[in-house]
């Protein structure tokens, strides 16, 4: 796969892997960090609808291994193209004690430079807002 098909982030919370869990896959939390509203049927092909205001975005799940690993499909833009998906993939790992360090890859084969560039921009806000959701559990 080409370096520029793939999105990667990193990041150490020090909370457990489990509170991390809960909030990519849990619908409630995810709305605390992750747009507006959020449906998600927890399985191997269920699908989730994430809301921002008037816009809806659809996906299908691919993997649910709790609590290390969770991915899904989806078409990520304001008006659906019916062209392809991309693949978001979680991968949480326990560093040690109350410590998780979260992966994601967001793979979009042949994507634009534009839309590469705009999904990049996106993923680092929308995980901004994660680590503010899980900071408020620090010391809770």
């Amino acid at each position: 796969m080409d370096a520029n098909d793939s999105i990667e982030r990193t990041m150490t919370f020090h909370v457990s892997r489990e509170l991390v869990w809960d909030a990519i896959t849990q619908p409630d939390s995810i709305s605390k960090w992750f747009g507006d509203e959020t449906e998600l049927d927890l399985r191997p092909g269920g699908e989730a609808v994430f809301r921002w205001g008037e816009i809806e975005v659809r996906a299908t799940v691919e993997a649910v291994d709790p609590p290390s690993h969770f991915s899904y499909r989806w078409e990520p833009s304001h008006t659906p193209t019916g062209g392809p998906t991309t693949l978001v993939e979680f991968t949480l790992e326990e560093i040690g004690g109350e410590r998780s360090e979260p992966g994601l890859d967001q793979r979009q084969p042949g994507a634009a430079a534009e839309s590469r560039q705009e999904n990049e921009y996106g993923w680092d806000d929308e995980l901004s807002h994660l680590r503010e959701h899980l900071g408020a559990h620090v010391g809770a």
